[in-house]
């Protein structure tokens, strides 16, 4: 059995989690799923699924936000939206049919060289202008915690530990030559 591309709540369950939290901010377990999705998931709008997504197993997984346009390398493809006029199409037996296809119609938008990033701007996945998700994606572009702590490791930690001992170190030396 093949899993879903996403998890997903439709609108009136992403508000009954949402008046959940705030009815009941003790049960916490309910509040990180909505942080999770808050973070790691999109709005989506398609004909079929209207609410919040994750991607589970499909290349959203594997793509991270591009803070510039020149970042970006991946993209949705709106082309399916036109007919051979290159005119927006009002209706698509095909696009009807397989609505749950659409919000994981993600193509290259240049030659992506083996074993870069896959990036593509955040954004572009809200129809709204989201401000919050606006300044938490300029608080991630400019090197700041964003939404989501990020928890170290021992190991990871030992190893800032040894690279800021390296970089005392560096400046003794410096300090000596001068």
């Amino acid at each position: 059995k093949m899993l879903p591309n996403y998890c997903t709540w439709n609108n009136p369950q992403w508000e009954a989690l949402n008046k959940f939290v705030e009815d009941f901010p003790e049960a916490q377990m309910y509040t990180a799923l909505r942080d999770f999705f808050i973070a790691y998931g999109f709005e989506q709008e398609t004909y079929a699924n209207n609410g919040w997504a994750v991607s589970i197993a499909c290349n959203n997984t594997f793509t991270n936000h591009a803070c510039t346009e020149a970042e970006a390398n991946v993209g949705f493809d709106r082309s399916i939206f036109l007919d051979e006029n290159n005119k927006t199409t009002g209706f698509s037996p095909i696009i009807q049919r397989r609505a749950s296809f659409l919000s994981s119609i993600t193509v290259s938008t240049r030659d992506i060289p083996k074993g870069q990033e896959l990036m593509e701007d955040y954004l572009t996945f809200r129809s709204v202008n989201d401000a919050a998700l606006s300044d938490m994606l300029n608080s991630v572009c400019r090197g700041e915690e964003g939404l989501v702590p990020v928890k170290k490791t021992e190991a990871q930690a030992d190893v800032e530990d040894d690279e800021e001992d390296d970089d005392d170190d560096d400046e003794e030396d410096d300090e000596e030559d001068d």
